[in-house]
Formats: structure tokens, C-alpha cells, sequence
């Protein structure tokens, strides 16, 4: 499958998923194999992505949330698998790819050969995985996995007894995430964190004692016996006239990263996204987010250069059909060109869910016969009035 179909795969499934999913996640239930010499080792590359220990530390507290809900035993954190979802997510993030084997560099090899090089026993004890990029928070990443039969099994699996949890951001700004599950606490472990509302202590002194008997508890793994507090004041209406919005991530699907950042994008300043040409062709998207599904008008501007004449396309994503439309197709050259697009049609189709805000994504591509050459984007926004 090319990095385009599984694009549009993801991106069509995210539709069922979630409002704010970009992307689709991966599992791989482990069993022992047989045992074999080591492959590789477990130390990532200094490059390889921006690691999100914060994003990880959250996604361990959901999955023990809900294991608490089904009455499951609480995973403990252990440094092999987490030295192994952290060495994933990191090449991946640095990388651009989304599969459970490693391909090289530095070495191909499977999920259990990097388990095993990072302490894990995987020819003794069984394991699972579950990986998936695109997803901005760790609630998001989570409910996509539970929507999904395969990785909901493995953060359910009741023989399991350890995780590791890696998340690491790319140089676009797309995270990457990993969960590495097992049935073996080797290595060292760290207690799961206990809840405040299944501890059998009045934590609040307001003379009531967990879940369900204290109000202040939602659930029995709720971290906090506090009563609610008031509800917060209503939203500010929603603004008026033209409202703008640009990138807050970016994936690419063909070419290489040059430089600059996703912030580039944000203002015809000067600053600028460069990527390389593979094969002839350049093609990247990038999320616009908290978009209302309430449009009146929506527009879309983008501004770049060429360092060789290319065929640039614009497309907008249909979330209703599930496939990229297109809006705009012309030669870009060597002079920096601004491309401007009013969008006809169901407007509320080009933002993902149905109600409240979504997400919009814009697709930007640049081909030639053959001729390497690099692309240079200055500014990707759209205009809309709610």
C-alpha cells in the first residue's frame, strides 16, 4: 500500500472514528517464538523525533483507567517495553512510516527481535503492540484504539501485566505513538498509580469513601474524591466576519523533509517549508483545527516556489466521501506564486465530523517527469466565515 492509499484509507476511516483523528492505528498480537540471536540494539538516534514523555505518561494512566472499569489487573510500567515503544515512535517520527517491523536504517528486523534487544523476553513470554500516528492527544490516540477490535483486545488482554508507552513528535509536528504490552514484568517495574477513588481512604474528609459512595467519584479509578466543581460559564459566542486558520501539523507523503517548520506556514514573512522531490513528486497535507461545521464560505490560499517548473495540485479532503477533491492544478516555477480557491459545494462536507468543530485538511503536491527539485511553501490557509 503507497503512503497515498494509506492516506486516504486513514483519513476515510477517521471519519467513523473520531472528529479529530487523522489517521488510523496498527495491532500485532505477540506470542513466544522461538528464541534466536539478538538484532540490533535499543538505543534511537539523537534525530530521530522530539520525544513526548508527557503524552506517554497520560496514555499509561488511560489504559489503567480502563482496565480499572473492567475490573482487570493495572499494568505496570517496565523499561524494557518502554525503551522498546520509545525506540519505535522515535524512528517512525524521524522516518515517516507507520508498520510494526523496523525497516532499516540501522537494521530490518521484527517486533520481537526489538523487544528482545531491549530486555524483553519475547521468545519466553507473550507480547502485543499496538502503534498509530496523526492523533494530537492522548485521549484521542486511546478512543481511536478502543474503536478498533484488534487494539481494544490488546489493551484488554487480561494475561498482560506490564506496558510501555512511547510518543515522539516528527520535525512536521505529527506524533507518533506506540503501546508495547506483555505478560512478563522483567526488567524492573513500576507500581500503576493508585486511584483516589478505590483506595478505601476519605481523601476529601467530607466523611464518604470511594466509588460510588463518594459524590465527588465518577468512577472507581477516578484520581480525585473532590466534588465537581460548578460547571464553567457558557462559551463566548462564536466570532463574526472572516475567521483564518492555519496548519498545527503537517504529514508528508512523498519527498523528503528540507527545512523550515509547520509554523512557516503561518504568515507570507519569508519563512518557508522545504521539501526535496522522490521520484519526481512532492506531496504533503496539513490539519487546520477547532474549524465549525456551520460554514457560510470557505477559501483556501496558498503561497510557494519551485526550484524546477512542477504541476502543482491543490485538493481539499471530503470527509463526507472519504476522497481527496480537487481545487486548483497549475504550473509553479522558480517566482513564488500565490494560488487562491473559493470552495463551492457542501462546506460542512470539508470538516470532519457533524457537529461542533472539526478539522480541515489541504493537500499540496508538485510533480515533474523526472527532475529532482525542491519545494518551497511559504503560506497554507484557509478563510471562513462561521
Amino acid at each position: 500500500m503507497t503512503a497515498t492509499q494509506l492516506l486516504r484509507r486513514a483519513l476515510a476511516l477517521a471519519a467513523v472514528i473520531s472528529a479529530v483523528v487523522m489517521a488510523t492505528p496498527t495491532t500485532v498480537p505477540g506470542s513466544p517464538a522461538v528464541a534466536g540471536a539478538v538484532v540490533g540494539d535499543c538505543a534511537p538516534g539523537a534525530n530521530w523525533g522530539t520525544l513526548r514523555q508527557d503524552l506517554a505518561n497520560q496514555v499509561v494512566q488511560l489504559v489503567n483507567q480502563h482496565r480499572a472499569s473492567l475490573g482487570l489487573t493495572q499494568l505496570m510500567v517496565t523499561t524494557p517495553l518502554t525503551d522498546a515503544a520509545v525506540w519505535k515512535s522515535r524512528h517512525m517520527a524521524f522516518y515517516g512510516y507507520l508498520q510494526h517491523a523496523d525497516p532499516a536504517p540501522p537494521v530490518a528486523r521484527s517486533v520481537s527481535d526489538r523487544l528482545l534487544a531491549c530486555g524483553y523476553p519475547s521468545t519466553s513470554a507473550g507480547w502485543g503492540e499496538n502503534i498509530a500516528y496523526g492523533y494530537a492527544t492522548a485521549n484521542a490516540v486511546m478512543q481511536g484504539w478502543l474503536n478498533s477490535p484488534g487494539h481494544r483486545a490488546n489493551i484488554e488482554n487480561a494475561s498482560y501485566r506490564a506496558i510501555g508507552v512511547g510518543a515522539a513528535a516528527s520535525s512536521l509536528g505529527t506524533i507518533y505513538w506506540t503501546q508495547d504490552f506483555g505478560t512478563s514484568t522483567t526488567g524492573g517495574a513500576t507500581p500503576p498509580p493508585t486511584y483516589a477513588c478505590s483506595n478505601e481512604r476519605d481523601d476529601d474528609g467530607d466523611g464518604k469513601v470511594d466509588y460510588p459512595a463518594d459524590p465527588g467519584c465518577a468512577s472507581a479509578s477516578d484520581t480525585d474524591e473532590q466534588d465537581a466543581a460548578p460547571p464553567p460559564p457558557p462559551p463566548p459566542p462564536p466570532p463574526s466576519g472572516t475567521v483564518t486558520g492555519t496548519p498545527s501539523s503537517a504529514t508528508l507523503n512523498a519527498g523528503t523533509y528540507v527545512s523550515g517548520y509547520v509554523s512557516s506556514l503561518a504568515a507570507d514573512d519569508g519563512a518557508y517549508l522545504g521539501l526535496a522531490s522522490t521520484n519526481g513528486s512532492v506531496l504533503w497535507w496539513g490539519r487546520i483545527t477547532g474549524v465549525p461545521n456551520t460554514l457560510a464560505s470557505l477559501a483556501v490560499t496558498y503561497r510557494g516556489f519551485s526550484s524546477t517548473a512542477c504541476t502543482q495540485a491543490l485538493s481539499l479532503f471530503n470527509w463526507s466521501t472519504g476522497v481527496w477533491s480537487p481545487l486548483d492544478s497549475r504550473a509553479l516555477g522558480t517566482s513564488e506564486t500565490e494560488t487562491a480557491v473559493t470552495v463551492g459545494g457542501v462546506l460542512a462536507d470539508f470538516v470532519s465530523g457533524t457537529t461542533g468543530s472539526g478539522d480541515v485538511a489541504v493537500r499540496v503536491g508538485c510533480t515533474t517527469h523526472s527532475t529532482p527539485f525542491t519545494m518551497s511553501s511559504e503560506l497554507l490557509k484557509i478563510a471562513y466565515t462561521p
